[in-house]
C-alpha cells in the first residue's frame, strides 16, 4: 500500500545524538534511505523484491559508488541508527513502531464500527457519536452506557507490517529509538529531594534536618569545611566506576549545573538540602545530554556536549 505522506519529526532528528555523531554524509544517506523505505513493504524495510537491499543496489539509487555506500552504512550501523531483521535487512524503527501503531488505531476504528446501530454512528473511523439535538440535558437521546462505548480509534490506516525483534538500544535521529511509551520532555528540573524525612522509629533518636539552602551557600560551607562538592562524593564516585562514564563529562555536566544554578543562572534561587544528591540525580539521568553511551560501552560527548564544553573553556580562559 503506497501512503502519500508520514510525519516527519524534526526535533527527533535534530536532538538524536547517535545519529548527529555520524558525518553530514552519512546522516544525508539515512535520510534517503528513509524515503525509499516509506514505498518498500514491510513498511519501514529497505528491501527490493521481497528480498534485502545490497549497499550495490541502494549505491544505484542514491548515486553514490558502492564502496562508498558500504563505508556510510557502516558508519551508520556502528552508531546504531537502525537495526536488521534476521534475514539481514535495514530497517527504521520509528517507522515499524509507527506502522504498529497506526495499525492498532485502525482496528479500533474498525472496532467501533461492529457495535450495532449505536456504533454506526460513530462512523468507519471510530470517532465520537454526534451528540442528540438538545444533548443529554434536554434531549431525548441518552449518553452511552460504558459498555456500549467503542474503542478509541485515529483516523489513520494503513497495511500491517512485520513485527522485527527488539533492536537495540541507540538513537536513530528521524528513527529515534525511544521506549514503546515515548518519553515525557524532560521537567524544568528533575524532581526535588522530598521536603521532609520518611517517619522514623519513634525508639531511635531524631535525625537532624538538614536545611535548604542555595548551591552558592553549599559550595561556601563547602569550602570553610575544606570540603570539595563533588569530586569526592562516594555515591557519584560509585556511579562513574560502575558505568565507565569518564570523570571529565562528570565535570562538564558540574560546569552546566553551577551556570545554572550559581547567579546569574536561571535558577539560582533554587534551595536544596543535599546538593550533591541532587547533581547526582542530573548524571545519572542525563538531564543535560552532555553525552551518549556507545554500543561497546565507552561514551562520546554529544552535539550539545561539544557546544558546552567549548562555551565554559572559553568561561574559565
Amino acid at each position: 500500500m503506497k501512503r502519500p505522506a508520514s510525519q516527519y519529526y524534526w526535533g527527533d532528528w535534530r536532538s538524536d545524538a547517535a545519529l548527529q555523531s555520524c558525518s553530514l554524509t552519512a546522516r544525508g544517506l539515512w535520510h534517503e534511505m528513509n524515503c525509499i523505505m516509506h514505498d518498500c513493504e514491510p513498511y519501514g524495510h529497505l528491501v527490493i523484491g521481497g528480498r534485502p537491499m545490497q549497499a550495490a543496489q541502494l549505491a544505484r539509487l542514491v548515486g553514490v559508488s558502492p564502496k562508498e555506500c558500504a563505508a556510510l552504512l557502516a558508519e551508520l550501523e556502528q552508531a546504531g541508527v537502525f537495526s536488521r531483521t534476521d534475514d539481514g535487512a535495514i530497517f527504521s524503527r520509528r517507522m515499524v513502531r509507527d506502522e504498529r501503531v497506526r495499525n492498532a488505531r485502525a482496528d479500533g476504528g474498525k472496532a467501533g464500527s461492529e457495535h450495532g446501530a449505536k456504533g454506526a454512528i460513530h462512523g468507519a473511523k471510530g470517532g465520537r457519536p454526534k451528540k442528540p439535538k438538545g444533548g443529554f440535558e434536554g434531549g431525548s437521546g441518552t449518553p452511552l452506557s460504558a459498555a456500549e462505548k467503542p474503542p478509541p480509534s485515529s483516523p489513520s490506516s494503513s497495511s500491517s507490517s512485520e513485527h522485527p525483534p527488539n533492536p537495540p538500544a541507540g538513537g536513530d535521529g528521524l528513527d529515534v529509538d525511544p521506549p514503546e511509551d515515548p518519553p515525557e520532555d524532560p521537567p524544568e528540573d528533575p524532581p526535588e529531594d522530598p521536603p521532609e524525612d520518611p517517619p522514623e522509629d519513634p525508639g531511635k533518636p531524631k535525625r537532624e534536618r538538614r536545611p535548604r539552602v542555595s548551591l552558592q551557600t553549599f559550595i561556601a560551607k563547602c569550602l570553610e569545611c575544606g570540603e570539595k562538592p563533588i569530586s569526592e562524593y562516594r555515591p557519584l564516585l560509585e556511579y562513574v566506576e560502575a558505568t565507565g562514564l569518564p570523570m571529565e563529562f562528570v565535570g562538564l555536566a558540574w560546569d552546566v549545573f553551577k551556570a545554572e544554578f550559581l547567579p546569574p543562572g536561571a535558577n539560582a534561587s533554587r534551595l536544596q538540602a543535599d546538593w550533591r544528591r541532587h547533581f547526582l540525580n542530573y548524571v545519572q539521568k542525563g538531564y543535560y545530554r552532555l553525552w551518549f553511551a556507545r554500543q561497546d560501552g565507552t561514551y562520546e560527548l554529544s552535539t550539545a556536549g561539544v557546544q558546552a564544553k567549548a562555551f565554559h573553556r572559553r568561561e574559565a580562559a
